[in-house]
């Protein structure tokens, strides 16, 4: 792949340097350890290239002509000095790279994911990221029932859209759509026949609310070439636009593409991370096969991000240490619950840990019955040790306790009232006669 983008800025050992307008080369495997770290400044931009037309099996025969214009969405988005570019393969998002914590929006450039990847696109965008996809790229959100959710299984062909868009006649005033004023009519030269919503179909949808029609086909006003989707109860923010960059290509629309980035960016007011390292008990969604039980915290993790946190997950790796220092570090809050038997967390990862809760992280553990389950709080023990606090492993009578509790997770609680075993013994450092409660700053300003 070449590109001519004089102001592309690369990552580490795959960066472009173009000098004198000197065109190099792209490699697309890169280094997640020279992303830059997140902060509201910079917008971290991951593009899929998929060269590979090869027709998935969730199009249903209706991919159309996928165009992968890469090169083209660098170059627009190279006019922004905040946008940071990484170019990823369907190889690199099956490593598990694609997180909210390393990037931002993820752009599909009018092609299609390959079926293995489907459930890392998902968790990113579940976990708060958000998509900008072009053209044709857009059916995948109906067969995993993100847009709309009713069409979850199908290609949503002929129901909820179809190839019949023909330009775009601006309607709304839209951060997305900001350069263009209402009434704005631009069409594609050549030959039609770009990927169109059906707003009639849409509006029917248990979504429609959230959804935004930024344009339609000037033809006719049922044919949505352009929409913006912000929910309210699940995930990040999508972008739709009706256009491919290759055959039809209209400079007009470059500055909707440029604009959508800002605007699907997530400002999180804290950044999660959920261990799966060492195959916890429950798990968030039932593709995650890693726990004994599937898709408990769903809704908990949907809670989350439609409270503007951003949620990845952290899986195991083949070689090395499962839980560093630097892997915890771009985030705010670590989610441990009770692992399956025989994944003790090691030395290292444990003053992994401890570092990182020293310097502000906050660490939220979830364990299980002493009783029932007495070698996995063994364990949970184990990471509890440098706090002062351990999961009681003997039987308790009902207990609680009554009176002003100052502290924000309990804030409108006037009692809490323990009815089984597992309860926590603080001791130490970690006791405090009174439960007070003292602010601290936040661990990051920029987040």
């Amino acid at each position: 792949m070449l590109l001519a983008s004089p102001t592309y800025k690369g990552i580490s050992n795959n960066e472009v340097i173009v000098e004198d307008q000197t065109i190099k080369p792209i490699e697309t495997s890169f280094n997640l350890d020279a992303l830059p770290f997140p902060n509201s400044r910079i917008i971290r931009v991951a593009i899929y290239d998929e060269p590979n037309n090869t027709e998935t099996s969730y199009t249903g025969g209706h991919s159309g002509v996928e165009t992968n214009n890469v090169s083209k969405v660098v170059e627009l988005l190279s006019v922004k000095p905040n946008i940071h570019i990484s170019i990823l393969t369907n190889a690199d998002i099956s490593l598990h790279v694609l997180t909210t914590a390393s990037f931002d929006v993820l752009i599909l450039p009018d092609n299609h994911p390959r079926e293995w990847i489907l459930d890392m696109i998902h968790d990113f965008w579940l976990g708060g990221g958000g998509i900008l996809a072009l053209d044709g790229s857009a059916l995948f959100f109906n067969h995993l029932g993100i847009l709309p959710p009713e069409a979850i299984g199908t290609d949503g062909y002929g129901v909820y859209w179809d190839y019949t868009a023909d330009g775009f006649n601006f309607t709304t005033r839209h951060p997305v759509s900001k350069a263009f004023s209402v009434d704005a009519y631009v069409e594609p030269p050549g030959f039609y026949g770009h990927f169109g919503w059906d707003w009639s179909a849409l509006s029917g949808s248990a979504v429609a609310a959230d959804i935004t029609p930024l344009a339609h086909d000037f033809s006719d006003a049922n044919v949505i070439t352009a929409l913006a989707f912000d929910p309210t109860d699940r995930g990040g923010k999508i972008v739709t636009i009706g256009h491919d960059l290759t055959y039809n290509y209209n400079p007009e629309i470059d500055p909707l593409i440029v604009d959508s980035i800002d605007w699907l960016a997530p400002r999180p007011k804290g950044r999660i991370l959920f261990d799966y390292t060492h195959h916890p008990y429950y798990s968030i969604d039932v593709w995650d096969d890693l726990a004994h039980w599937t898709g408990e915290y769903e809704t908990y993790r949907d809670n989350l991000v439609s409270r503007e946190y951003t949620f990845d997950k952290l899986y195991p790796v083949t070689s090395g240490q499962n839980i560093s220092y630097p892997k915890l570090e771009p985030y705010d809050m670590f989610i441990v619950v009770a692992p399956d038997v025989g994944y003790n967390y090691t030395v290292d990862e444990i003053a992994a840990i401890e570092a990182w809760v020293i310097d502000g992280g906050s660490l939220f553990v979830v364990g299980e019955n002493p009783n029932s389950m007495p070698d996995e709080v063994f364990i949970i023990n184990q990471l509890l040790t440098p706090y002062d606090l351990r999961i009681n492993d003997g039987n308790v009578v009902q207990t609680s306790y009554e009176g002003e509790i100052p502290h924000p997770i309990t804030e409108d609680a006037t009692q809490l009232l323990m009815t089984s075993n597992g309860y926590i013994n603080i001791t130490g450092d970690a006791f405090h006669p009174e439960w007070n409660y003292t602010i601290r700053p936040r661990r990051r300003a920029d987040t």
